[in-house]
């Protein structure tokens, strides 16, 4: 993947993970993104700009490693996902931001707010612009 505009040569101090490496003239081998745990977490850095093609081929391997995983699998295009929490509830938002109706697969049961139905069967039908709001069954 190309550097977007500069490139940073990097000096990794001890217990800190070379993810990635510079591929060409005097930086080939150099270590060009780096990661290191944190208290429970850990820091990834990156010598160089994000480009598009760079976040592309890059997040989805960044965001597995960190065990971030989507609120719903294999969403269609164009439907948005999102989550609120609170003490008593969880809030599902599914989002179609295309004109074309949708089927989004994966929906946990609960009841749809805007239109009262029980959400069975994990799918809900979305409409041109539709939404849904889910309030999500407890857990436990």
């Amino acid at each position: 993947i190309r550097a977007g505009h500069l490139y940073e040569l990097l000096n990794p101090a001890d217990g800190t993970e070379v993810i990635g490496t510079w591929s060409n003239r005097f930086t080939s081998g150099q270590a060009a993104i780096t990661a290191r745990q944190v208290g429970k977490g850990s820091v990834v850095y990156v010598g160089t700009y994000l480009t598009d093609d760079f976040v592309a081929t890059f997040a989805p391997s960044m965001l597995s490693r960190s065990g971030v995983a989507p609120l719903l699998p294999d969403l269609p295009k164009g439907v948005e996902v999102t989550i609120r929490q609170a003490v008593d509830r969880e809030l599902l938002f599914v989002l179609n931001t295309r004109d074309q109706p949708v089927r989004v697969g994966g929906i946990p049961d609960g009841s749809d707010l805007l239109t009262g139905a029980a959400i069975k069967g994990n799918a809900v039908e979305l409409g041109g612009y539709g939404c849904s709001i889910i309030e999500m069954r407890s857990k436990t």
